[in-house]
């Protein structure tokens, strides 16, 4: 079941082939005030999450994906449409989903991060961009997942993935279950683990139990992008 109302933007975008042609002054001219629309957005409707997070096999335009939440719709759609405002906008690769976030509905405590409170402490003013760069000590695994309703979905779905992420360390779980559905997938599911290896093994049992209880998963490997940085955009 849904934790609250808030909205969340599952979003998948990256730059495109035309972005790397340009100047490098013009790029920094068009990032900055890219950087500084979006924080004011931001400000106004009081962004509560901005989470980034680099594939490390990036897909033709797709390089990264991102978790965004607001309060109210509004304040989702004011993003977005910020973010592909000319002309920084012009540039990028987007692909966009509203969902909502999901917990157990047996109350079930599921992992969470810890560490934003450390990250936290180093406040920096965000309008002031450094170089960015991925987290190497992190490996984050996107698992898209359709839920084969009507197709004998296993109604223990949701406390079975739970266990199964018990079993390889998980770190970090969270569902996202999207407002409107698409014919590939419904929900999505963040995991974080220590390792590669236990990354690797995590993967092989869902695909594995997707055999048994028809459900369709496809996975991405990821690393934090900057979360240093973006820690700042949320107001205070």
């Amino acid at each position: 079941m849904s934790t609250n109302e808030a909205v969340t933007i599952l979003y998948k975008g990256g730059r495109l082939a035309s972005w790397h042609r340009l100047p490098a002054k013009q790029k920094r001219a068009f990032e900055q005030e890219h950087v500084d629309l979006m924080l004011g957005i931001a400000g106004q409707h009081g962004l509560r999450r901005l989470e980034g997070f680099r594939l490390i096999t990036p897909q033709g335009g797709w390089e990264r994906s991102w978790i965004i939440e607001f309060p109210t719709l509004a304040g989702a759609e004011a993003w977005i449409k910020a973010e592909m405002e000319p002309p920084y906008g012009r540039y990028g690769f987007y692909d966009y989903h509203l969902a909502r976030q999901m917990q157990a509905a047996d109350g079930t405590e599921w992992p969470h991060d810890t560490t934003t409170e450390d990250i936290a402490a180093s406040v920096a003013d965000p309008h002031q961009v450094p170089d960015l760069a991925v987290d190497r000590e992190s490996v984050v695994v996107f698992l898209y997942q359709e839920g084969g309703l009507g197709n004998g979905w296993v109604p223990n779905e949701l406390t079975a993935t739970s266990a199964r992420a018990g079993m390889h360390g998980v770190t970090r779980l969270e569902r996202f279950d999207l407002i409107a559905p698409t014919a590939d997938w419904d929900r999505i599911w963040l995991v974080e683990l220590p390792t590669i290896n236990s990354a690797e093994a995590w993967i092989e049992a869902e695909a594995a139990a997707s055999q048994g209880d028809m459900t369709t998963r496809h996975f991405q490997l990821t690393r934090k992008w900057a979360p240093d940085y973006f820690i700042n955009w949320i107001p205070r």
